[in-house]
């Protein structure tokens, strides 16, 4: 049982760095049957990223891009949705605190509040979030 930021599941549908890492450790918990949670923003931030890579930056062709977003519609049915309303007031709270994102709150409090280590590959997060008692996958 594990909670999953957007940086980790992006590595799940565009190969780069840690992406092997991450596909091992996704398959592994999925094929245990242990749900695997995330905010539901994680839905919005994947998203954007997929568009930033393939409109703005173009590093993803036509075929890597629909790939990807099929390879995501995957992903997103096997993850147990958290609400964001659940999470704001402590994630605003770490936000303030901690002069970090409301979106990287979010994952921080929805491993706070499930008990579930975190899986993510974002230096500063992880960094809040060991500092908050958040158990790490790494």
């Amino acid at each position: 049982m594990i909670v999953v930021d957007a940086n980790a599941v992006f590595k799940l549908v565009v190969k780069e760095k840690y992406s092997d890492k991450t596909r091992e450790i996704f398959l592994r918990q999925t094929s245990s049957g242990e749900p695997i949670d995330a905010p539901d923003v994680i839905v919005s931030e994947v998203l954007n990223a997929l568009w930033k890579d393939y409109v703005i930056r173009k590093n993803l062709s036509k075929n890597a891009f629909e790939q990807a977003l099929d390879n995501f519609s995957s992903i997103i049915n096997e993850l147990n949705l958290i609400p964001a309303n659940d999470l704001k007031d402590m994630a605003i709270r770490i936000a303030v605190s901690k002069h970090v994102t409301v979106y990287d709150s979010m994952y921080i409090a929805a491993s706070i509040m499930s008990g579930k280590p975190l899986l993510s590959f974002d230096e500063k997060m992880l960094r809040i979030a060991s500092e908050l008692g958040v158990q790490l996958v790494l």
